[in-house]
């Protein structure tokens, strides 16, 4: 299905781009058809000194005269310009934003994200349910989808006091809570205590290493628990690398106990700029790069415009013959 409303904005946006463009050249160029020397009022005759319109028959006193620097004044103040140059700009930031994304698009540039939440049921040392613990496995990453190694990370976080609920996709914060980081390129991982210093690291995320995270956050689990909860999210955090691989997600069969309920989930694709720009990704790096580069290219029209409007303002000085006649 077509989606009309980003189309319906480009048009928009290049309406008023065009439109701002027509209004800066209208203030920085004379009409045609204006003479030198001046013109009637009524008919654009060239005066000649005449009192009567030799053209018309319209008197000078009631037609006046039509002097360059005149309709120039009419066409627009210099403040007028600049107003729709400023207006231009930020029409052409959301406009270089769609056509950038668009060409990203087809160049099968992606940026895929998923979260899922899962909950972990703990027990005392009397072996009574206590409050669930919360695990959210984060994802992300940027590249194309035939890319085998693409550039993103997968976030495990764990909070042993209350499970996540409905996180909806934003990457969560990991200040102050142990977490695990794995490179999707090349499967090196680091798990990080409470203080964010790296306890364990390694080049593949194995069971041992998702129990340790287990252990670092202080779920409250037998140690049979412990090792099927190690396996599951080990196996989970391998078919995650994989889907980001694939930009799909696969069946998920695991070989161990399933002690991790798995809660909601969310998956999206988003075109996105093969790079980083100020940290910056998928459309919030498109839409920076656009105002960078509207942001010079206004600059530059800006200079231009005022350095234009100048030097016609100096060639169409007023005659002083004319003075008293043009009004001007």
């Amino acid at each position: 299905m077509i989606a009309f409303g980003p189309i319906v904005i480009l048009l928009l946006c290049g309406l008023a781009a065009w439109m701002g463009v027509a209004a800066v050249l209208r203030v920085c160029r004379v009409p045609r058809g204006v003479e030198p020397g001046g013109s009637c009022g009524n008919c654009g005759y060239a005066y000649t000194g005449w009192q009567r319109c030799p053209e018309c028959g319209g008197d000078i006193a009631e037609e006046g005269i039509a002097t360059p620097r005149l309709m120039l004044k009419h066409r627009g103040s210099l403040r007028a310009a600049l107003f729709s140059l400023t207006m231009l700009a930020g029409a052409l930031v959301f406009l270089l934003t769609g056509i950038t994304l668009g060409i990203c698009q087809a160049a099968g540039w992606m940026q895929w994200t998923r979260q899922s939440e899962y909950t972990l049921e703990q027990s005392d040392a009397a072996q009574s349910p206590v409050a669930s613990a919360g695990i959210l496995v984060h994802w992300e990453t940027l590249g194309r989808a035939a890319a085998k190694s693409p550039r993103g990370q997968i976030l495990i976080v764990v909070n042993p006091h209350s499970p996540f609920r409905g996180t909806s996709g934003i990457q969560p914060s990991t200040s102050g809570v142990p977490h695990a980081r794995i490179d999707t390129s090349t499967g090196a991982f680091s798990v990080l205590d409470h203080s964010g210093e790296a306890t364990r690291a390694g080049d593949a995320f194995a069971s041992e290493d998702a129990a340790h995270l287990l252990e670092l956050a202080g779920v409250s689990i037998d140690e049979a628990t412990l090792d099927a909860a190690g396996l599951q999210l080990a196996e989970i955090a391998e078919v995650d690398n994989a889907m980001a691989a694939a930009a799909l997600r696969p069946a998920v069969t695991f070989s161990g106990s399933t002690v991790l309920t798995e809660g909601s989930s969310t998956t999206s694709a988003v075109p996105s700029l093969p790079f980083a720009v100020f940290g910056a990704k998928s459309s919030t790096g498109a839409m920076i790069l656009a105002a960078i580069v509207s942001a010079v290219l206004y600059v530059v029209a800006l200079l231009w415009v005022i350095k234009r409007r100048r030097r016609l303002m100096r060639r169409v000085h007023r005659p002083a013959e004319l003075s008293s006649l043009s009004g001007v």
